[in-house]
């Protein structure tokens, strides 16, 4: 392999175009990046949020990429260790300072660590997280009372209070959460298990990839926990997007939490890949 070479865009589309058929080959891991993407390409971001988008090439072939949307930290792909420093000082000379790194293990915490050692500070994990893959549902044997309803517009507001319990609950790192659960309300992209007229459980898709969806926000008010809500919602929703013509659904867990790991395999879940969040921190 010859020294790799980075490339950065400025253009999405391009980039988009150029990278697709090579995050697709590993659908499941990368599909944070394929799931911002057609975003990105139809609505450029303002040059006081400039996005980072970045291709690792050796060979005339793509072996990696990088990815940022400020304020979200740095995210990467598998890459040849060769390829670090010059990363690093790519996206140095974009952003003066970075606030952490998110992708699969050996090269998130690579990065960080030589971030780290050429601009200061120190780099703590602070979470590791399952990738799951679902292509077919398994109900619970035992179903709860209830059903499932898409969320409208009279649930925004307590959904918005839910997903900011989520964030809160979970460490997931989160911008504007209020707009991003009325967005999905809006897009009919919300969906609640509700019993007796109530709402007990929400969960929301988003993230479209090529051939999957992105399972997310799935949450239960702790007064309604444990009674079965959520894998019947998770199972639901998972189901109708597989009917509605995805392959995949996609998912995250903590993967220090053993009990919610466990729920998803049994409703079919499979893990496929693994993502840390490494967090860069100035020194006191």
């Amino acid at each position: 392999m010859n020294t790799p070479q980075l490339v950065r865009y400025d253009d999405a589309a391009v980039f988009a175009t150029r990278a697709t058929g090579w995050l697709v080959e590993n659908e499941a891991a990368n599909n944070l990046l394929l799931g911002i993407l057609p975003s990105l390409v139809e609505s450029p971001r303002p040059g006081n949020e400039r996005t980072y988008l970045a291709s690792i090439e050796a060979n005339d072939e793509i072996v990696g990429c990088a990815f940022r949307t400020p304020p979200f930290h740095l995210g990467v792909t598998p890459m040849p260790a060769a390829a670090l420093a010059s990363l690093v000082a790519d996206v140095a000379a974009v952003y003066p300072s970075l606030s952490g790194v998110i992708g699969p293990p050996t090269t998130a915490r690579a990065v960080a660590d030589t971030w780290v050692a050429a601009h200061g500070g120190t780099a703590r994990l602070a979470m590791q997280q399952g990738i799951y893959e679902l292509e077919r549902v398994n109900f619970p044997t035992t179903m709860p009372r209830g059903a499932t309803r898409i969320a409208d517009p009279t649930d925004a507001p307590l959904l918005r209070s839910w997903a900011q319990a989520f964030v809160a609950d979970t460490g997931i790192p989160a911008h504007d959460v209020h707009g991003l659960a009325d967005r999905l309300v809006a897009e009919r992209a919300m969906a609640i298990w509700e019993v007796d007229g109530e709402p007990c459980c929400m969960t929301g898709v988003n993230g479209p990839t090529p051939n999957g969806i992105r399972v997310s926000y799935v949450y239960t008010p702790p007064d309604k926990r444990g009674r079965g809500y959520a894998s019947a919602l998770v199972a639901h929703v998972s189901r109708a997007q597989l009917d509605h013509g995805k392959r995949f659904c996609f998912l995250y867990t903590d993967l220090t939490n053993p009990t919610s790991n466990r729920i998803y395999q049994k409703l079919g879940y499979r893990q496929v890949a693994e993502s840390i969040e490494v967090k860069i921190e100035d020194e006191e």
